[in-house]
Formats: C-alpha cells, sequence, structure tokens
C-alpha cells in the first residue's frame, strides 16, 4: 500500500503536518518571529497546493474508475470530495488571514488558536482519507 501514489501522499501528510507543527513551536515562543511564521505558512501552502493537485489529479480519479458503475460508490466519493472541498477552504481562509506581520502582530493569541483548530481539521481529515479512502483507490 505504500508504494507509488498512495506512498506519496502518506509522505505529502507527514510533511504538513510536520509544517503545521513547526509554525505552531514558533508562534508559542516567547519572542515569535512573524517572518518566520511568514516563511513558514508560504511553504506550507505550497504543500498543500501540491496535496491537493496530486490527490484531484491521481486518487480521487482512481477511485472514481475502481467504482464503475456502483452508484453508492460514486455517491461517496463525490461526499468526500465535497468535505475536501470544505476542509481546503478552511485552510485557504485561514492562510490568506495571516498573511502579513501585521495581521499576526494584531491577533497572534487568534492566531495561535485558529492554528490549533487548522492542524486538529488536517490530522482529521488525514486520519479518514488513510483508514477509508485510501482503501477505496486499491480496490
Amino acid at each position: 500500500m505504500n508504494d507509488g501514489l498512495i506512498g506519496e501522499l502518506l509522505v505529502q501528510h507527514e510533511q504538513l503536518v510536520t509544517a503545521l507543527k513547526q509554525i505552531e513551536d514558533i508562534s508559542e515562543a516567547e519572542d515569535p518571529s512573524y517572518a518566520s511564521i511568514l516563511d513558514r505558512l508560504h511553504s506550507f501552502s505550497k504543500l498543500f497546493i501540491g496535496h491537493i493537485y496530486t490527490e484531484n489529479k491521481g486518487l480521487y480519479p482512481k477511485i472514481f474508475e475502481n467504482c464503475g458503475n456502483d452508484k453508492g460508490c460514486i455517491a461517496s466519493t463525490r461526499r468526500v470530495l465535497e468535505e475536501m472541498k470544505s476542509v481546503q477552504d478552511a485552510i485557504v481562509a485561514f492562510l490568506n488571514k495571516y498573511k502579513s506581520a501585521e495581521s499576526l502582530s494584531k491577533g497572534l493569541r487568534t492566531f495561535n488558536s485558529d492554528l490549533k483548530t487548522v492542524i486538529r481539521i488536517l490530522r482529521t481529515r488525514i486520519q479518514f482519507e488513510e483508514e477509508v479512502v485510501f482503501k477505496y483507490f486499491e480496490k
């Protein structure tokens, strides 16, 4: 299961969580560097966009193919895609909210709270993908 596309997605999952944890560590320091946070947010954003692209171009088309004419499978896959879109929208909103040093300096406590929410959302989504969605890929 860890070969090819699934292996690549698993590595990306680890990279995404690690990137957010690094941002969290920096933001919770006694004197956080806004430049470092912004740099890491930018890096996370690039990783996240690449991950979504890989899923949309590789994972989900193969799952739909594996569904064949199974309407239940197709409907479930569409639901998963809609849920992923809501996760994606929440993460993009977070990234847009904190794209300047000024936005960070005005609300670092809010940033830390929002970041914890994003980490929780992403971890929950990753767990669901790895435990449920990936099985449909290999069907």
